[in-house]
């Protein structure tokens, strides 16, 4: 089983300067293809402009990759398809365009429900499986991570301007952290704050619970459906 992840811009067509926003993108895109690729099979790549998709081995690092593209290209929002499946086609790791199977097919299923399911601007990421005989554990495992995504999605949407900088900040620097933890006093050092001010903002935005929610989407995901490629 494979993870594929097709992203796209919302709102591309009003924007000012889309050539910057592209520009963007595609930066973004290339530092998860190098920070990341032991985990990719196939390796971002745009395919419509503002549209882009990847192809993962696994679902290790799955919501972190798909965070660090989201928060690399802010102000600029983009949504996410997910989708869980197999391979039809050779899959090439330079570039994903060109590879095709259940796994792109459930993406696309995941992506055209976010455009169809606004959820009042909470849904940006959708989960879906493609499988020939799926039983009602695996739909009730993914309605399980799609909820956990919603509940994720209000709580991005109750950050002020500054908590969300203060969030994008660690997160583009330290990602995930270790094991779902960060070591205060170091951000505090690097982002010329007081570690109290640090505490403060990681109770206030429920960063560590964010974090930890996502990480067990991942584990869960894995165990479920990403060991069965051993």
């Amino acid at each position: 089983m494979y993870f594929a992840v097709i992203g796209d811009m919302i709102g591309s067509r009003t924007l000012s300067d889309r050539q910057s926003a592209q520009n963007s993108l595609q930066e973004a895109l290339e530092e998860v293809n190098r920070f990341y690729t032991d985990s990719l099979a196939s390796l971002f790549t745009i395919t419509l402009g503002d549209e882009f998709q990847g192809l993962l081995n696994d679902a290790d690092e799955l919501m972190e990759i798909v965070d660090r593209i989201r928060f690399s290209v802010y102000p600029l929002k983009l949504r996410f398809g997910i989708g869980v499946g197999s391979m039809s086609t050779e899959i090439l790791h330079d570039v994903s365009i060109g590879s095709d199977g259940p796994a792109y097919w459930a993406a696309r299923e995941a992506t055209k429900y976010i455009q169809e399911n606004n959820d009042y601007g909470y849904s940006e990421i959708c989960v879906r499986l493609y499988l020939e005989h799926k039983n009602e554990l695996e739909e009730q495992m993914t309605e399980t991570v799609n909820s956990v995504l919603r509940l994720c999605g209000r709580m991005e949407k109750s950050w002020t301007k500054s908590q969300y900088a203060f969030v994008r900040e660690v997160m583009l620097k330290y990602n995930y952290g270790t094991a779902g933890e960060y070591y205060q006093k170091k951000i505090a050092e690097e982002l010329g704050i007081s570690p109290q001010m640090v505490s403060s903002r990681m109770k206030n935005t429920g960063l560590t619970t964010y974090i930890s929610a996502r990480q067990n989407i991942e584990k869960m995901m894995q165990a479920r459906w990403g060991d069965q490629n051993e």
